[in-house]
């Protein structure tokens, strides 16, 4: 995910199309992550967890080295849309916070915060990984190293580390449809997927767009991936103080403090005229989001039984997955207007809706409540 702004440049060479066509990319990957999100939380509250986990990583990096011998880039939107978020939905974030939700540890939100360090480690990782491997390699090439690393860093401890879980076995969830739909009626679900996705659309918006603005400002892609290293270390600060503090503040308000401070971040990014000022920007942008995922699995895994935490969350990341739209609006905007300021700019009005929305979803309780009328 942190990676793909960086063979943006690459795919417009080799095959000669626009950021836009190649933004469809993660469009799509977002809309099957919506889609699929759902069922694959039914599946994890259903069967075991370390077979969907290693199925998924199977063909998580078959799709890896289909990419790498790609030969036209509607091959590249098709397996990167269609089935890396297979592998990013069973063997992510919502298969770690599943896991965390099944164990009896008492500060559930610090431990959501520390899992989501994961994804924060990737992303300080990858940039400048890629970026060094592509100076040296083509992107060809490189899509097969990453296949191996996913083998190596992910597969391979996934195999010895994660323990066999069967949930029929464990407890007795309720699993029919009739529960799964009432979920989808409930309006907290439904605010709470709302609310996920505002913020997460801005930043994946500025993430696989960062490489094309970077080479408009006339900033090297190496200081770019510099930025997304830095945002990603921000973003773990977020992650971790906001799990952490979940545990003993009141939610709206953390959410609240989120919003603003993002819209902050907006402001400095859109007007940034260098590399100290997008760089300021996008990390102020970063520090808020990660405080985003914990904050809203805290609040889940507070809130409904560990046997239906999956279809809840499944739920809410499929609002998140509708992000994908954030790239490609914004890629379009750039190419219409010849800037990124007005796009940027747009996304303050989704943030403003999920700031004024997150206040009619009611305080928390404390308690675990029935998914008919559920209450944060």
């Amino acid at each position: 995910v942190y990676t793909f702004a960086f063979f943006i440049v690459p795919w417009m060479h080799t095959f000669e199309v626009s950021r836009t066509n190649l933004m469809i990319a993660a469009t799509l990957s977002s809309a099957t992550m919506a889609i699929l999100s759902p069922f694959c939380g039914q599946l994890l509250d259903r069967f075991d967890s370390k077979k969907l986990l290693l199925g998924s990583l199977i063909i998580y990096c078959a799709g890896l080295v289909g990419i790498s011998l790609a030969n036209h880039y509607l091959i590249v939107v098709l397996l990167y849309g269609l089935i890396l978020p297979i592998g990013l939905i069973l063997a992510g974030p919502l298969m770690s916070y599943a896991l965390v939700a099944r164990t009896n540890i008492e500060k559930k939100g610090l431990a959501m915060g520390v899992v989501a360090l994961g994804t924060s480690l990737g992303g300080l990782l990858m940039p400048p990984l890629v970026t060094h491997l592509l100076t040296d390699y083509s992107w060809q090439s490189v899509w097969q190293i990453l296949t191996a690393i996913t083998l190596v860093v992910v597969f391979i401890p996934a195999l010895f580390l994660v323990q066999k879980h069967n949930p029929q076995q464990a407890a007795k969830p309720t699993t029919s449809d009739t529960e799964s739909n009432s979920l989808w009626k409930s309006p907290s679900v439904l605010m709470l997927g709302l609310c996920y996705l505002a913020p997460g659309m801005l930043f994946v918006a500025i993430l696989h767009n960062i490489g094309a603005l970077a080479a408009d400002m006339n900033i090297e892609q190496s200081q770019a991936a510099t930025i997304i290293a830095c945002a990603s270390i921000v973003m773990a600060i977020g992650k971790l103080s906001s799990g952490a503090l979940s545990d003993s503040l009141n939610h709206r308000a953390m959410y609240l403090s989120i919003i603003i401070l993002m819209a902050i971040g907006t402001v400095i990014t859109s007007f940034a005229s260098g590399y100290y000022a997008l760089i300021i920007g996008v990390c102020i942008i970063a520090l808020s989001l990660g405080g985003v995922a914990p904050l809203i699995a805290a609040m889940v895994a507070r809130s409904w039984a560990p046997e239906q935490f999956g279809r809840v969350m499944g739920i809410v990341h499929a609002f998140a997955a509708c992000s994908g739209a954030g790239p490609l609006f914004a890629g379009y905007m750039r190419d219409v207007s010849g800037s990124y300021i007005t796009a940027f700019l747009s996304f303050l009005i989704p943030l403003a809706i999920a700031f004024v929305m997150f206040n009619f979803i009611r305080s928390d309780t404390h308690k675990k409540i029935e998914i008919e009328s559920p209450t944060i």
